[in-house]
């Protein structure tokens, strides 16, 4: 049962691959020296790895498959409003409420990127 305004497990899919290719093409897209740079009193993964650029990314391009092809695979839209997840502050999530979160939460990391990339570079 799709919620009334809410995606299909398909536009869950696009919608998906859109905003993970949007993260790629923008990391991508930073200059090295730049990628990992800790910022001045706020969080950044620069402050728990050492990685290099292109093989973080490459990983979370893996996991953005593997996420995307349990979704196209394992899932029937159906299921997607009938299985909960545990999330750490949000709760118990029905799948699609989790893949909605998701979406919004890789856009609200992206923007932050953009912010700090915007900031870095003036």
């Amino acid at each position: 049962m799709i919620k009334s305004g809410g995606m299909d497990k398909d536009e869950i899919i696009r919608a998906s691959k859109n905003i993970f290719n949007q993260f790629t093409d923008t990391c991508l897209q930073i200059p090295d020296e730049i990628f990992f740079l800790q910022p001045t009193e706020k969080w950044s993964i620069a402050q728990i790895t050492t990685a290099k650029k292109f093989p973080f990314i490459q990983k979370w391009q893996r996991e953005n498959e593997k996420y995307l092809e349990s979704l196209e695979l394992r899932w029937s839209d159906r299921q997607l409003d009938q299985y909960l997840a545990p999330h750490p502050l949000l709760g118990k999530l029905t799948l699609r409420e989790l893949c909605y979160f998701t979406i919004y939460h890789t856009g609200h990391h992206l923007d932050i990127i953009k912010v700090r990339l915007t900031e870095q570079l003036n």
